[in-house]
């Protein structure tokens, strides 16, 4: 059983090396032993924890030592904080409020603890109108202002959400305007309003206007630049769109997990920004948009890195319509692809292995697209009729199919009866109806199509088709008001090229304070700074911009993780402009070998899969180096930060002549030594100590399964009892056998 690896998760370490000097007294604060207690418990939840849900177990323990911290010291509200997250994992809310309510009176600035305590206050209301009642008074009330427009812009953001229930989208919507009036950088509601708008069918320019409120919650979010692309794309504005489209893609690539660039061709981002491409006269450019990401799909290794045949097929369709408008290959030129056939045979092999619906589905695409291109007739008789047995005459589908069927084998006249009669709500069905029609009623079919539907595959086979017949198609007609420049201006131009966004949105620094003594906590300060114009969000209901602290020791050529800590900065919900806000953190560097560290602070932290960590798309990171861990005439090289570094006897003298605090101290530190030692821990009889008791039922909990004799007379406790339970169950597991 590793047991040392469970207790290195929970117990911060002792060094192994032996002083020479005699060993000093050690003396230490409440503040000091509370901070040591925190960690413990944060290792404990690390140790344990996975995809946000920890173990009842290790939540026990954590618990208890939680407690004690606070026990010790009531004003930690680091300690508090975590209580209140560990309560609620636990289901227990009488002491999840207490732990909020505690934390509140220390960090009463803290919006998000605000609405989680809000929050329950809320579920303790029984009705709609007791809670909406809350709510108005809370957003909008007397003393409302004590409260931040941010807080208030997610308690309007609630009321929307109960008026709905109510009265529907019409009484949600006043609720909505006032969310985004009182914060801009509130996400949810502007994706609310947006949602909204859809329902109710807007205009294209309301549609813009609730987008440039998206994105101004959150500029650097993909899918809201891929919703603009695509506006854009529909209203014709073909550069615009390839810009946005593109930015979107960049921002996607950037934020991924595994940056993975095939992953791009698995979105309809990628296929949009082609037809924008072609709609804006780069056909060459789109075509070797297409070719790189197919190449990319056949050079790439393993399940995990290639595109589904979907992805691909939505490729080969887009080029093959482009190239259906090109001109015949000159004599002697090199041959060009053919994504035609290249796309049939695709959609064939899948037709083949295809059966159910998705064999309808298969046989739909191969027979439409064999119509298109005009191949492949015969080869595609079998999808025929399986279209034929499964939809009934009167399908659009069919009904569409079957006319372009006539139309390719000569039926003109059969074939113009039935188009006409569905060409007006349907843009295939009006193209095919073009291509019998001649002269200035072709035209006039043909610029009605594009019109329409400029941003559509067959909007642009419509322009393409009037630009063959020697007519110019002209910009497609405004639908709207909306203004592209209106729209990119609100974004920074930073932002269009996410690498380099970093410098100039947000600024980080990383401060670590000075220590005087190797028992004071080793704490550094965090600080981000907003260097742009505009307002950035920190943190939604469910998830904060974190910080992630990776400390280094240079080790000859290269630099050594010595360990790593989150720091979370979503203590408000949002930072405006020339702004800064610094959060504390307590690190833990007990068990690193002796001289100077750096520290790494690495803002919105991705990971590439492969273990390393870099920046996400508003990310950044600082660094300092040569940092000690205690400065002072008094500063023992051979220390090895917040770790007794002694032997046995060393060990002995330090805990004869500590006192109470300090030899809690001292046995939390040896509980972890390799090497089995006995000490006898006395808890003074005190009232006011008794609290420090729990704290050394859990260094005897912990030292018992190690294997050391740290005994506690008297101490039998079903507290203890339960604690001991646990972490036999914890050393229970497989992993740690």
């Amino acid at each position: 059983m590793r047991t040392a690896a469970i207790i290195a998760a929970v117990i911060i370490g002792l060094g192994a090396r032996a002083a020479e000097a005699a060993a000093p007294r050690v003396q230490v604060t409440r503040s000091t032993l509370a901070d040591q207690v925190t960690l413990a418990a944060d290792r404990v939840i690390a140790r344990y924890g996975h995809n946000d849900t920890t173990r009842p177990d290790a939540l026990l323990v954590a618990r208890a030592l939680l407690e004690q911290a606070v026990s010790l010291d009531g004003e930690a509200s680091a300690a508090w904080r975590r209580l209140a997250f560990v309560a609620e994992a636990q289901g227990d809310t009488v002491e999840q409020r207490r732990a909020i309510t505690s934390y509140l009176r220390l960090e009463p600035l803290d919006d998000r603890m605000q609405l989680r305590l809000i929050d329950m206050m809320l579920a303790e209301k029984d009705t709609v109108d007791q809670r909406l009642t809350m709510l108005e008074h809370l957003a909008e009330g007397p003393g409302s202002e004590r409260l931040t427009g941010a807080l208030r812009s997610r308690l309007a953001l609630r009321a929307a959400h109960l008026c709905a229930r109510r009265g529907g989208d019409t009484a949600m919507a006043p609720w909505l305007a006032r969310a985004i009036d009182l914060d801009e950088t509130n996400k949810a509601a502007a994706a609310e309003a947006l949602a909204l708008l859809m329902r109710r069918g807007g205009t294209a320019e309301e549609e813009m206007a609730a987008l440039v409120s998206l994105l101004a919650a959150d500029p650097a979010d993909a899918s809201t630049h891929a919703l603009i692309g695509s506006v854009l794309l529909n209203l014709g504005r073909y550069d615009a769109a390839t810009d946005w489209l593109s930015t979107s893609e960049s921002l996607a690539r950037a934020s991924s997990s595994s940056n993975r660039l095939v992953s791009v061709a698995q979105t309809r981002v990628t296929q949009q920004r082609i037809l924008a491409m072609w709609g804006a006269g780069r056909r060459a450019d789109a075509f070797r948009v297409v070719d790189g990401l197919l190449a990319e799909r056949d050079a790439a290794a393993g399940p995990g890195l290639a595109a589904s045949d979907g992805d691909v097929l939505a490729l080969l369709s887009t080029a093959a319509a482009m190239q259906l408008a090109e001109p015949p290959t000159q004599p002697g030129a090199p041959p060009r692809r053919d994504y035609a056939d290249e796309l049939l045979s695709a959609m064939q092999r899948r037709f083949t292995a295809a059966d159910g619906d998705a064999r309808l589905i298969a046989a739909v695409d191969l027979v439409w697209w064999g119509l298109l291109v005009d191949r492949n007739a015969d080869a595609a008789d079998a999808a025929w009729s399986t279209i034929v047995a499964k939809l009934g005459v009167d399908d659009a589908t069919r009904r569409r199919l079957e006319a372009w069927r006539m139309m390719r084998a000569g039926h003109s006249d059969e074939a113009r009866r039935s188009l006409a009669s569905c060409a007006d709500s349907d843009g295939a069905c009006a193209l095919g109806l073009a291509m019998l029609e001649r002269g200035e009623a072709r035209a006039a079919r043909l610029a009605s199509i594009f019109a329409r539907e400029p941003g559509s595959l067959i909007g642009l086979l419509a322009r393409d088709g009037l630009v063959a017949i020697g007519r110019e198609p002209g910009v497609a007609p405004e639908r709207s008001g909306a203004d592209a420049a209106r729209v990119a201006a609100i974004v920074p131009d930073a932002l269009r090229h996410p690498a380099n966004a970093a410098s100039n949105i947000l600024a980080l620094n990383i401060q670590p304070y000075r220590r005087s003594s190797p028992w004071q906590p080793w704490r550094v300060r965090v600080t981000l700074s907003n260097l742009s114009g505009m307002p950035v969000s920190l943190a939604n209901d469910v998830e904060a911009t974190r910080v992630l602290i990776v400390l280094t020791q240079d080790a000859g050529d290269e630099a050594v993780s010595c360990g790593q800590a989150a720091v979370d900065l979503g203590c408000r919900l949002r930072l405006d402009p020339n702004r800064s806000v610094s959060v504390d953190a307590v690190l833990d560097v007990a068990s690193m070998p002796p001289g100077p560290l750096a520290l790494h602070a690495i803002l919105d932290p991705t990971s590439d899969g492969l273990g390393a960590v870099s920046p996400g798309v508003l990310g950044g990171a600082a660094t300092c180096r040569g940092v000690e861990r205690w400065w002072g005439a008094d500063r023992d090289e051979s220390a090895t930060g917040n770790a007794w570094v002694g032997g046995r006897e060393e060990l002995a003298e330090a805990y004869e002549s500590s006192d109470p605090m300090g030899r809690i101290w001292l046995a939390m530190n040896v509980v972890r030594h390799d090497v089995g030692l006995s000490l006898t821990l006395r808890p003074t009889a005190a009232a006011a100590e008794q609290h420090w008791t729990s704290v050394l039922g859990a260094i005897a909990a912990w030292g018992t399964c190690r294997g050391a004799d740290v005994a506690i007379p008297g101490l039998k406790a079903p507290e203890l009892l339960k604690l001991r339970h646990a972490v036999g169950s914890l050393l229970d597991d497989p992993q740690e056998k």
